[in-house]
């Protein structure tokens, strides 16, 4: 039956979003040069992960980025909402890459529990088909055109296609592949040095096994 009860205002949802910390997480870039601040995207009513232009774009709990060389794109891993976002520039045009979200916004309001029933299992796959599991880091290699993302619970370390966003397991897969029997041990973020053509991975406590 209906409900009942008097619609909020904006200005209570506001201040209870406040309240409870639940205002999105912002994209902001800083003008070296000029000194100056400037807004990109994020900021919306309520966390999550919801596409859009600017201030319509939602983050959960950002954790760690890397920009383009060129600088016309940032892309995000995103730790509560599982996925990898894109935010083109200088529109502020926020997208998910890949993965898919853990959180629904319905009418302002977070449908979640706690941060351990947010986790989800790692899944391979396309786009939004596939499915990451506490991301935390993120590395780009524009020349091979593809992101790495490390998986911090998991151990793992992904691979995202930047041109098919298919999603692979490089590090901590089942069985098979070249890194077949390497295991991480909390990997929390990654950078990759393109001169070297290669991924250095900070791990969060000692445990590492088949390294060479």
């Amino acid at each position: 039956r209906p409900s009942t009860s008097p619609r909020r205002s904006d200005s209570e949802v506001i201040a209870e979003a406040v309240q409870r910390n639940l205002l999105s997480p912002t994209l902001l870039a800083l003008d070296l040069e000029a000194g100056t601040l400037h807004y990109v995207a994020g900021g919306a009513l309520i966390r999550g992960s919801q596409d859009g232009v600017g201030e319509e774009a939602a983050l959960f709990l950002p954790q760690a980025m890397a920009v383009s060389g060129d600088g016309s794109a940032v892309f995000i891993v995103d730790s509560h909402a599982e996925n990898i976002r894109r935010v083109s520039l200088p529109s502020g045009q926020a997208t998910t890459l890949a993965g898919n979200p853990v959180t629904d916004i319905v009418q302002g309001v977070v449908l979640t529990t706690t941060l351990f029933n947010l986790i989800q299992e790692s899944v391979d796959g396309v786009g939004t088909v596939a499915r990451f599991s506490y991301p935390c880091g993120i590395a780009l290699a524009e020349q091979e055109g593809a992101l790495y993302v490390a998986e911090q619970l998991t151990g793992k370390l992904r691979r995202v296609d930047l041109h098919t966003a298919a999603v692979t397991t490089l590090i901590g897969a089942a069985s098979g592949g070249a890194w077949d029997g390497v295991v991480l041990s909390a990997p929390t973020k990654l950078a990759y040095a393109e001169a070297l053509g290669a991924l250095f991975v900070l791990e969060g406590r000692q445990g590492s096994k088949g390294l060479g």
